[in-house]
């Protein structure tokens, strides 16, 4: 006999589905979501989470001139 069980994977807002039938084999279906804000593990950078728009400095990305950029394309750097 098989079953059908409604369970919350890792606080997701998004319905899961587990199913086991008689050998042992266990299926967990869900719905996706196209909503970024509902998901669980969000990118990160540099510790910060990608939650909205983050600048550069915000997440700890330095930004260079156009001069060092090349020096660094020359291997000058």
């Amino acid at each position: 006999m098989s079953a059908v069980h409604k369970v919350r994977l890792m606080s997701a807002a998004v319905p899961m589905k587990v199913h086991a039938n008689q050998y042992g084999t266990v299926t967990v279906l869900g719905e996706g979501t196209n909503d970024y804000d509902v998901l669980v593990n969000k990118p990160r950078i540099n510790g910060v989470t990608l939650v909205g728009n983050k600048t550069t400095e915000e997440i700890g990305i330095e930004e260079i001139s156009n001069m060092e950029l090349e020096d660094l394309l020359n291997g000058q750097i």
